[in-house]
């Protein structure tokens, strides 16, 4: 293995059990990142730690409970509404998304990412 690609890991590793004690409180979760509609921010695997409750604004990343979507999507809000409700739009995706995410479906606000996914691209060789 690379000396680059074990500092990674490492550096990973301390990153995730970090995120794993926030987790662990009520106030957090985790997310795993199953598709490519917010690359390059994230690629899949990737994981997320959301803050629950939080109010999202304009840049922020946000997941949210979608039908079809048993882990959520993880998408960047790009309006906010009066209601509460946001527009989010996936950063590679050419267009909004094409419904509103009211605050009954928001899961929270991402405050970290654990780049899972880049490191075993990094090991694999795969982009």
């Amino acid at each position: 293995m690379r000396r680059g690609v074990r500092i990674a890991a490492r550096v990973m590793i301390a990153v995730a059990v970090v995120a794993l004690a926030l987790a662990a409180r009520r106030h957090f979760g985790i997310g795993v990142v199953g598709s490519g509609s917010m690359w390059p921010a994230l690629i899949p695997g990737d994981a997320v730690v959301f803050e629950r409750n939080a109010r999202p604004e304009v840049g922020d990343m946000l997941v949210y409970d979608k039908p079809g979507w048993p882990e959520g999507v993880v998408h960047r809000v790009v309006r906010c509404l009066e209601h509460g409700a946001v527009w989010t739009k996936g950063d590679a995706n050419p267009v909004p998304d094409l419904d509103p995410v009211r605050q009954t479906a928001m899961r929270g606000k991402v405050v970290a990412v654990v780049p899972f996914g880049r490191v075993v691209s990094l090991a694999t060789g795969r982009r």
